[in-house]
């Protein structure tokens, strides 16, 4: 069974490490929360829990959700998964959203709530 397939279209992924983990996270706030986000990435910035962990410098991540599956299924049968059991086909990026993220001016022009919670001007 192939995944991703169209489940998580850009922006809502990228091939950038850690990003499983913070789709995990995302994917672990419920329907609602997810299907803003994919409407709107910009959306997020009024999440209470985003919004407390950009204040604390914390990561939006779930290490536990990708594997989920595995666990699921060991724990209902006793066994592994086969290793062919499904793959993952990542879609190609939107070549709109291969940008440099460290970019803050194209950040704040693409993401501009999320900007201002994760780029908070330096004290003097």
């Amino acid at each position: 069974m192939p995944l991703l397939s169209g489940v998580f279209p850009p922006p809502l992924w990228s091939p950038r490490s850690g990003f499983d983990y913070f789709r995990g996270w995302l994917i672990a706030q419920g329907r609602t929360v997810f299907h803003q986000a994919l409407a709107d990435p910009d959306s997020l910035a009024g999440n209470p829990v985003v919004v407390q962990a950009a204040a604390a410098g914390e990561d939006l991540w779930c290490e536990d959700m990708p594997g989920v599956a595995w666990d699921a299924h060991l724990a209902a049968t006793g066994e592994q998964l086969p290793a062919d059991a499904f793959t993952i086909r990542y879609p190609p990026l939107d070549p709109d959203w291969d940008f440099d993220f460290d970019d803050e001016a194209e950040m704040r022009r693409r993401l501009p709530r999320l900007t201002t919670l994760y780029h908070q001007p330096e004290e003097a």
